[in-house]
């Protein structure tokens, strides 16, 4: 199953009711300062596979500490999930606080690599800027910053998934896409505008010449009372 319940500090009770869990998670779930959250990608000790899972400590009765874990395949995820747009030319990744990659999109034009700051130029950008991202990504904030590397520029939009979450939805999107979309909207917005004045142009005339023949009516009755 995906679900694994861990006893924790007790070793000996976990092998009893069988309860097994892979290297990596059981060293971090006995150090984790945290009642719940994410164990971040690596590679199951038991399985082989490269996983991520969600944590919730509990009690039992006597007041013996315990965790549910919920396991994910980063493979399935990937390919359940969608992480490119703009017809592959954006994409996104699930990240940890420190930049490394938890999960990737499955198809990518980008390379391969294990930390998202790998993909920003040092020599092209700014430092503060690369030390203000990487500030905002242990905070946990969300924002967005454009950046350049040795074949385009591109804008980085970042939000973490929950207010106490240590992982963050990173997405990267070439600027010439940004401006190819910001001005189709334009000529999309000034095509509306045009027709919306055409429109109100014509609602204009329409209603001036009837209130003209309203009052050349009005204006002939007046004169026949006036004869009378």
């Amino acid at each position: 199953p995906d679900v694994f319940f861990y006893i924790l500090g007790n070793p000996e009770l976990n092998n009893a009711l069988e309860l097994e869990l892979d290297e990596a998670a059981r060293e971090y779930l006995e150090t984790v300062p945290h009642t719940s959250g994410f164990i971040n990608s690596h590679e199951n000790t038991i399985t082989g596979e490269n996983v991520f899972g969600i944590f919730q400590k509990a009690f039992l009765a006597d007041g013996t500490p315990l965790f549910l874990i919920k396991e994910y395949r980063t493979l399935e995820i990937a390919q359940q999930f969608p992480l490119n747009f703009f017809d592959y030319t954006g994409y996104s990744y699930l990240v940890d606080q420190d930049g490394v990659i938890m999960v990737r999109p499955r198809l990518r034009r980008n390379g391969y690599t294990d930390n998202l700051l790998d993909m920003i130029s040092p020599e092209l950008n700014s430092p503060q800027l690369i030390q203000l991202f990487r500030s905002r990504l242990q905070e946990g904030r969300s924002g967005w910053h454009r950046f350049a590397n040795q074949e385009t520029e591109f804008v980085l939009c970042y939000e973490p998934l929950s207010p106490d979450s240590q992982w963050l939805l990173v997405s990267v999107v070439p600027e010439e896409v940004i401006n190819r979309q910001t001005t189709s909207i334009l000529e999309k917005t000034m095509l509306f505008s045009g027709s919306l004045v055409l429109i109100i142009l014509i609602i204009a005339a329409v209603f001036s010449g009837s209130r003209r023949s309203e009052e050349k009516a009005h204006t002939q009755e007046l004169k026949q009372a006036l004869a009378a």
